[in-house]
């Protein structure tokens, strides 16, 4: 979340990843002082609210991200392989429905 808001020239804080996978604040903060301990990210300020810290990937986290990335390529094309392409047409066409379904239950809460 915070590469991909990196790529798109955006700012990610702590509030977001709190709201966008509806985590008590504690456990974020928690979770990025971990990551900024081990040296996947790094708090900045922001120069309009000094307050505001945005979250950004360090080199070593940007590295972690794409090493995580090829992981699951070949995880992929390993799935693929198991499957005809019509198996594996369906089978996506399931996860799409499963993973709706899930963002409807979480959506009702």
């Amino acid at each position: 979340m915070i590469g991909d808001s990196q790529n798109r020239g955006q700012d990610i804080f702590q509030r977001d990843i709190e709201q966008t996978f509806r985590i008590r604040r504690s456990s974020v903060t928690s979770v990025i002082s971990n990551l900024e301990t081990s040296g996947y990210v790094q708090r900045c300020s922001v120069q309009n609210d000094a307050r505001l810290k945005k979250l950004t990937l360090t080199e070593k986290g940007w590295e972690a991200r794409q090493s995580f990335f090829d992981i699951l390529n070949d995880f992929e094309q390993t799935l693929q392989s198991e499957f005809t392409e019509a198996e594996y047409k369906k089978l996506l066409e399931m996860l799409v429905r499963i993973e709706t379904k899930l963002c409807d239950c979480r959506e009702k809460k």
